[in-house]
């Protein structure tokens, strides 16, 4: 039977997603990319209305495409409004997150037995991590491994305690495994989760966050170790110490901020101010001056004025990021921000363009700040004739392959950014 599984969100889907495809494959399925299939799978996300409306446009284009196959939709967007999508014609089954990997249903269809269409279980009577390991190749340069689920934040716009559970940490000789496996063929590890930051507040013998990356550093030697988002909190010197002292670490470091006004974080339900979040920075350019600091912004939160935007831009051009990942507000019901008092759509545009131009300059000046500094890129794609990767603090490096013929996807190569005679470029330099 040809399965074709759609993912839809973040990084997390698409790990899970990586998982069920190999365990499907290991039971004869075919995965395929192709739009025609047999079985359908959507892997939703909830994060917003939007991202509802993505997921129930998916399940109507496999309908009009495939009219008579079996289509499957699970995850977030399934957890929470299990009841409407149990009503969509375009609807076989219904899997929340608890059972999202469990193939057993598809093994069921395969020899022509009945399944209920509804596999939906309250996620937050489940307090253990349900481990899945990937050991399939999850694409040609980077591995990815989940080390936890669920999130305890309860921020006032965000759904995801109610989808995804609360935390619950990977086992720590399990995550090793994986990393055993990685190392063979990933030039760079992604250590991912739905709050990676929490890791180990589930657990009683007092491993963190901290220890899981020494642990899969030391375990794939040869991998670059690259984190997914964090919380703040997260931000210590003794776990910056930690990090400083891993040569595969990747100095890049993805805080989620949110907001610049301490009136709207507030509002948020965020659990830090605009002075603690600073520090926290500042600390982190202590230990490594030349870190890729990212972040997310949400612009139009309920209630937020114009004064509250100024003081946003105002405290992006302080922290100096090195890219921004704008979001306007976008109303998720079931949270106590969908009862605020909403931003004028207009407005939230262009607040967002105004965001986009800050965000462009800040990258710019963060690019030209590694002029003649050496780093080193991970090679992940040919574009157009140019090879194609990222820097370990996350600069966009782009090479012409007609110079370099001998360097190959999936290579670390040494690299430095350039300006001779009013002309950019990237260059590769000789190995140390």
């Amino acid at each position: 039977m040809r399965v074709k599984i759609k993912t839809l969100g973040c990084k997390v889907n698409y790990v899970e997603s990586l998982a069920l495809a190999e365990k499907l494959q290991k039971e004869g399925f075919e995965i395929v990319d192709d739009e025609v299939c047999d079985i359908f799978i959507l892997n939703s996300c909830s994060v917003t209305n939007e991202s509802d409306k993505k997921s129930r446009q998916a399940l109507s284009r496999n309908r009009k495409i495939n009219p008579d196959n079996y289509s499957i939709i699970m995850g977030c967007y399934s957890q929470v409004s299990k009841d409407e999508l149990l009503d969509n014609k375009n609807v076989n089954l219904v899997l929340g997150n608890k059972n999202k990997l469990d193939i057993e249903y598809l093994k069921k269809l395969k020899s022509g037995e009945f399944v209920l269409k509804d596999q939906v279980h309250d996620i937050s009577n489940y307090k253990e991590f349900e481990d899945e390991p990937l050991y399939g190749k999850g694409n040609k340069t980077r591995g990815f491994i989940k080390i936890e689920d669920g999130c305890n934040n309860f921020c006032s716009y965000c759904i995801i305690p109610y989808a995804r559970g609360r935390v619950r940490s990977r086992d720590m000789d399990s995550i090793e495994n994986e990393a055993n496996y990685l190392k063979n063929y990933a030039k760079e590890i992604v250590v991912t989760g739905i709050e990676v930051a929490s890791y180990g507040e589930d657990l009683k013998n007092g491993v963190k966050l901290i220890d899981v990356v020494e642990k899969i550093a030391h375990t794939a030697p040869n991998s670059r170790i690259r984190m997914s988002s964090l919380e703040i909190s997260i931000i210590t010197e003794d776990f910056l110490k930690r990090l400083k002292a891993l040569d595969n670490f990747c100095e890049h470091l993805h805080l989620s901020l949110q907001s610049g006004s301490d009136t709207i974080l507030k509002a948020m339900n965020r659990k830090y101010n605009k002075a603690i979040f600073k520090e926290k920075v500042d600390m982190i350019r202590n230990y490594f001056p030349n870190a890729g600091i990212t972040t997310d912004i949400i612009t139009g939160f309920p209630e937020e004025t114009e004064a509250n935007h100024e003081e946003t831009i105002s405290y992006l051009k302080e922290i100096m990021f090195s890219r921004i990942h704008i979001f306007p507000y976008s109303i998720r019901k079931g949270t106590p921000a969908a009862g605020m008092k909403q931003v004028d759509g207009n407005i939230k545009n262009r607040r967002k363009k105004e965001l986009e131009t800050l965000n462009d300059k800040l990258e710019r000046d963060f690019l030209l700040k590694q002029q003649n500094l050496e780093n080193y890129a991970l090679i992940e794609d040919v574009t157009d004739g140019n090879l194609v990767g990222y820097t370990d603090n996350y600069v966009r490096v782009s090479l012409p392959q007609s110079e370099y013929p001998d360097i190959e996807q999936n290579e670390i190569v040494p690299v430095m950014f350039k300006i001779e005679g009013g002309e950019e470029k990237w260059i590769v330099c000789s190995a140390k």
